[in-house]
């Protein structure tokens, strides 16, 4: 069982502490800090009162970018940064985390001619400080519709190209939750992670009082804490936020290599078309969602947003609204600015910044709002920085979980006179693009269970050892964390239906504890399928 379910009385297990840090939040910042802290030294407690990586950060654009665009907002030192911790993730999560060639098509009449782009380029690779993943270049209109031959040619310039990194967000999230745990084994560190317990209250009292109720048993608890840090996202103070939705399309995908810069051309907004993994990935929309977080929703009008615009820029690719095999939405919890810099920044979600806030909202009771995915790990170090004092991380020096062998290429040669050696290459690719080297510990999960080695679902990749794996691994409690966010099973021909019906059944075989409310959750993420479907399909 996960380390947050093995006792049916979970929140008896836990100890009141004091620890030395109770982190509320299970997204890439909560975990990021939880890791962070560990490797310190400091006894953490985190809670969700979802899934890890539940809300926001399984809903980005699955890219680990400087972000480009930043420069005409002249954000220099952000971009700085972003591409130095893109280097670091790089590194430490090749499994996760891997380069990407982008280009942005320049058109007669765009606001960005050749100049600008060439301009841009250069800057961008400067700021990489000699950390570039390959030469940034202008292209002619010959050689970008031979790289993209779904392009739109009329006016059609020539482009830019440059380069980046993707990344599994919902497994990098996790990974870090990992981490924190095995690094607290080997430093004999306390560590608690408890999935689905919300904090119902935070008493203002010496040590800290936190009250607990477990979601999935019902069962209530108290912890005591020296230290609080709300890494909430979207859910934190709305007077602190500026929340804005992003939506994406999952499209069949199309071709292999670069993917796309491009400009909307009713509000000038960048988006994105980017091949990720099986598929094409499209966005992002940035509105304003001033509702709650736990509704947010992929409307109409954002679909056509992107697929009218996807049809103007690439016609020659034979989609339709029909064969959209996925869509979703997120929350950025972007930091509301004060005086002078809101004036100066503008109105609109898109002219927010990307930096983060600390905000110490109560003796020794901190909150985080805003910040980029991709700068995750250097905001982790700023807030454990304010929290316990400058000077101690190590994070920059540790691979994650699964990446402590470096790249595929590397680890093949490892194989020699094991199973692996036997299995088709791109299965080894699969395995060792979701768990890195740990995909040995999958194999031995099939090779010790035979019946493990059978594919969860006909048709599909994943074998039901994954889904046991997870269960003894990876905090895995419903079927829905496994098929929407442990792999990419929701993006399968029935959204991911047989799927979640297998993997439901596994999880009542082989769990020790089962949720009280598993018929609801299932019932409830079959009514969200068909309300995709409806969205792409209506009538």
């Amino acid at each position: 069982m996960p380390e947050n379910r093995k006792d049916p009385c979970a929140l008896r297990s836990l100890g009141e502490g004091p620890y030395d840090l109770v982190i509320i939040g299970g997204g890439i910042n909560g975990t990021g800090i939880a890791r962070d802290a560990v490797m310190r030294g400091y006894s953490v407690a985190l809670f969700d009162k979802g899934d890890l990586a539940g809300g926001t950060s399984s809903a980005s654009s699955k890219m680990v970018h400087g972000g480009i665009r930043y420069l005409e907002q002249i954000r220099f030192g952000l971009v700085h940064e972003s591409l130095r911790e893109r280097h670091i993730l790089l590194e430490q999560a090749p499994h996760l985390v891997r380069p990407q060639s982008f280009i942005i098509p320049v058109y007669a009449g765009s606001g960005r001619g050749p100049w600008k782009i060439r301009l841009g380029l250069r800057l961008y690779d400067l700021l990489c400080m000699g950390r570039r993943l390959g030469r940034s270049r202008y292209m002619d209109r010959r050689e970008v519709l031979e790289r993209i031959p779904p392009l739109a040619d009329a006016g059609l310039r020539g482009g830019g190209l440059y380069f980046d990194a993707v990344m599994d967000d919902a497994r990098l999230c996790l990974a870090n939750a990992i981490a924190a745990r095995e690094e607290a084994g080997s430093r004999s560190v306390d560590f608690q992670l408890r999935t689905y317990t919300e904090v119902v209250e935070q008493e203002s009292s010496t040590p800290i009082r936190l009250h607990l109720l477990d979601r999935v048993s019902g069962r209530r608890g108290t912890i005591l804490a020296k230290r609080v840090v709300r890494a909430l996202g979207p859910w934190s103070d709305p007077k602190t936020l500026v929340p804005s939705k992003g939506v994406h399309l999952v499209l069949p995908r199309q071709w292999d290599g670069d993917g796309l810069l491009l400009q909307h051309s009713v509000d000038n907004r960048v988006f994105f078309a980017i091949p990720w993994k099986d598929s094409l990935v499209v966005g992002t929309t940035e509105t304003p969602h001033p509702g709650n977080p736990d509704r947010v929703r992929v409307e109409t009008e954002d679909l056509d947003y992107l697929f009218c615009e996807i049809r103007r820029i690439l016609p020659q690719l034979p989609v339709s609204k029909s064969s959209i095999i996925g869509v979703f939405a997120g929350i950025r919890p972007l930091a509301r600015a004060g005086g002078l810099l809101a004036k100066l920044t503008g109105k609109g979600p898109g002219s927010v910044s990307r930096k983060h806030r600390i905000i110490e909202d109560g003796r020794r009771s901190f909150s985080l709002v805003g910040g980029k995915y991709t700068t995750y790990r250097a905001i982790a170090k700023n807030v454990c920085d304010r929290v316990f004092g400058r000077g101690g991380c190590t994070t920059h020096k540790h691979p994650l979980p699964g990446g402590e062998e470096g790249p595929l290429e590397d680890l093949i040669g490892n194989f020699a006179g094991t199973v692996l050696e036997h299995l088709p290459a791109e299965e080894i690719e699969r395995l060792y693009r979701r768990y890195g080297c740990r995909l040995r510990e999958v194999i031995d999960t099939s090779e010790s269970n035979p019946q493990m080695a059978a594919p969860l679902v006909p048709g599909a990749a994943e074998l039901k050892a994954e889904v046991l794996y997870c269960l003894q691994n990876e905090f895995l409690v419903y079927p829905g964390d496994f098929v929407d966010r442990r792999t990419t099973l929701r993006y399968g021909a029935d959204g991911g239906r047989a799927a979640y019906r297998a993997t439901e059944e596994m999880i009542r075989r082989h769990s020790k504890s089962l949720p009280a409310d598993l018929e609801a959750a299932s019932e409830d993420w079959f009514h969200h399928r068909d309300k995709d479907d409806e969205l792409c399909n209506p009538g």
